[in-house]
């Protein structure tokens, strides 16, 4: 099914020689503790997050949702050559470049090297719930972005896969291959990126401070150059697919931060748990700032059994909860998605002519103040 990316997968081996040729190398998808979901430890600190990542020879890179505190944070304390970015969640209700008659699901579009007024624009843009305004700021401004985990969406939604080939063709450059996301559903968005000439980036998504699992490579001279190279298809990826290994790997990082969270982290690195999975999330909310967080026996004890539960049943109950249903969807969308991303290549939609985004017709956003009072 995948052909001409094909050759861009490469092992992290061949990955050290492109570095040691001068190929800038980025996982461009990390988290800290200043996303909600990612508990107030040492190890998940901006600083620790960065470090890191240069010990693995990766250009630094911070991307948390929705802000720029943990960038900023760090940039308070020393000046780093660090690229800074933000995950940005827009639920659309408004994209006229695409057909869809199903509601859309919430996407998550990491933009780069934007600065806090800009993202103050992007977050209200988002509230407005119009890709198409959203795209036309990031594209007036000049800042690079990617979408992310196409085949992902929040637990209480529903997947609007008939809408992906769509928004890859006609509102992003470049396409995230996802190390939180199964085999089969990376190959569809592999697939779909192939057929609409769109760059790859891969990213592991870390929340662990576990970067490096999947990351991309190009060659530039800056952060810049090296994603113009990613948008024109010059790059290459080291993948990760999730398995249960992968999810055991993850969630024993996770149990482990969670139970030495500290419990009067400031209101910026505030955890919100979000396994999915309700009775879990009320007993991580409990332990890092609810009645347990001061139970210190009753954490190590709990910290333990779930350790152990993690460490043993975990893979088989990983797959048979999760995993196995994700591939299972995924093959059941296949050829639905191909026989979609096909049509599209061959014919263009009828909406896609209505609005052209070009620099020459975006609307101006002369200051934050002014278009949030618009």
């Amino acid at each position: 099914m995948i052909k001409k990316y094909k050759h861009k997968i490469i092992l992290n081996e061949f990955a050290n020689d492109l570095k040691h040729q001068g190929y800038f190398a980025v996982d461009p998808h990390c988290h800290t503790s200043f996303s909600y979901d990612v508990p107030d430890v040492k190890q998940t600190s901006p600083e620790m997050l960065v470090k890191k990542q240069e010990s693995l020879g990766l250009m630094p890179l911070i991307s948390d949702h929705d802000t720029l505190n943990g960038y900023n944070y760090l940039m308070s304390r020393k000046k780093q050559k660090v690229i800074p970015a933000a995950e940005i969640t827009i639920i659309p209700k408004t994209a006229n470049l695409i057909s869809f008659k199903k509601p859309l699901h919430a996407l998550h579009i990491n933009v780069f090297q934007l600065d806090n007024e800009q993202l103050a624009i992007l977050e209200d843009l988002a509230s407005k719930q119009d890709l198409d305004e959203f795209i036309r700021f990031l594209r007036q401004e000049d800042l690079d972005y990617m979408y992310n985990h196409p085949f992902w969406c929040e637990t209480n939604e529903k997947l609007n896969w008939r809408a992906i080939p769509g928004l890859v063709k006609n509102y992003f450059d470049v396409i995230e291959l996802n190390a939180g996301r199964p085999k089969n559903l990376n190959d569809l968005t592999l697939y779909i990126a192939e057929q609409f000439n769109k760059g790859i980036a891969s990213a592991s998504d870390t929340h662990t401070n576990d970067p490096g699992n999947a990351y991309t490579l190009a060659e530039g001279k800056n952060f810049r150059d090296f994603w113009q190279n990613v948008k024109e298809s010059r790059f290459y990826v080291v993948r990760e697919d999730m398995t249960p290994f992968t999810i055991m790997r993850q969630s024993g990082a996770m149990i482990s931060n969670i139970f030495r969270a500290n419990i009067n982290a400031h209101k910026e690195r505030s955890f919100t748990p979000a396994s999915g999975v309700r009775a879990l999330d009320i007993l991580f909310k409990s332990v890092t700032s609810g009645s347990l967080k001061d139970k210190l026996f009753i954490k190590k004890t709990m910290n333990m059994m779930l350790q152990s539960v993690n460490y043993t049943a975990g893979p088989v109950l990983f797959w048979k909860l999760y995993l196995s249903k994700e591939i299972s969807y995924g093959e059941n969308v296949k050829e639905k998605i191909v026989k979609l991303t096909s049509s599209l290549k061959a014919f263009d939609n009828k909406i896609n002519s209505k609005i052209h985004l070009n620099k020459n017709n975006y609307k101006k956003y002369p200051s934050m103040v002014e278009h949030i009072k618009n």
